[in-house]
């Protein structure tokens, strides 16, 4: 039926142990999700990613707390504590199911994403992008590029060796009277240009305007929106494969508790809180 209770009774004696482990390591990946969706919170698909991040933050809380709960409960012998601890254990568990559930549908959700229908609505973010593309290298704004021949024909009667001229769309005056909001989207064109190597929104462009016009730009790389899509897809894909290793783990811990629960040598216990606090042992 199960493992010998001895063998049972070791594993779940290590088990606080494993999971304060896995909790941190969880908190780790917690934070390299937290700075991937910090970088593109700007993106009008950039909400749905936040319900995930947050359960993350709440079930690596949690396994670190509750690691700390059993390992106390564990030295203590209070049956309150580790009747507590497996009680969390089960909630963690169908926590890591709903979270692999909704990274593998939210890689699907994004992965459909229509970009043609999507630039046909003229976005917020395109007529942001479009207002940086005509301000920079202007009459209004001069710019200074180390590479003239790297340039559209159309900057360059605005163009410059002066290194005091403006390198990215920031640089120019006129931005600061740029909205709030338009100001959030810059930084988000910047940190998009600087991590993907990209430019344009809607279509590719040969200079990074937000980042800096100087940078170098592989020309072979799409268009911002192409590279965001893949890149949260991708996140996504690793939040829904993460998710999944941890609920077979959490999943073999449930069940070694329950196997000690349901043992055989444990059918004197009736009450289910004495099998599950280890009464008795």
């Amino acid at each position: 039926m199960c493992l010998p209770i001895s063998c049972l009774k070791c594993i779940v004696e290590v088990e606080a142990i494993i999971i304060l482990i896995v909790g941190l390591c969880s908190f780790g990946f917690t934070i390299y999700l937290q700075i991937q969706y910090s970088s593109y919170n700007e993106n009008e698909q950039g909400d749905q990613g936040i319900g995930t991040v947050a359960i993350f933050w709440i079930i690596s809380v949690a396994m670190i707390l509750n690691g700390i709960i059993g390992i106390i409960g564990g030295k203590k012998k209070s049956s309150c504590l580790l009747f507590l601890f497996n009680m969390v254990n089960i909630v963690i568990l169908l926590g890591f199911i709903a979270l692999m559930i909704l990274g593998y549908v939210l890689a699907n959700e994004i992965q459909d994403f229509n970009q043609e229908e999507y630039c046909a609505g003229e976005p917020s973010l395109q007529q942001t992008w479009l207002l940086g593309q005509n301000l920079i290298c202007s009459s209004n704004c001069p710019c200074y590029i180390n590479n003239q021949q790297t340039i559209p024909p159309f900057y360059l009667p605005y163009s410059s060796s002066n290194s005091s001229d403006a390198t990215k769309v920031q640089d120019c005056p006129q931005y600061k009277s740029w909205s709030d909001s338009q100001k959030a989207q810059a930084q988000f064109f910047r940190n998009i240009e600087k991590n993907q190597d990209c430019s344009g929104w809607c279509s590719p462009f040969s200079l990074k305007i937000f980042y800096d016009i100087n940078s170098n730009l592989n020309q072979n790389t799409q268009q911002c929106t192409i590279e965001a899509q893949q890149s949260l897809v991708d996140t996504c894909q690793i939040i829904g494969d993460t998710s999944a290793a941890l609920t077979g783990i959490m999943g073999l811990l449930v069940i070694f508790t329950f196997c000690l629960c349901c043992h055989p040598t444990r059918k004197d216990q009736k009450s289910y809180y004495e099998r599950l606090a280890y009464q008795n042992d």
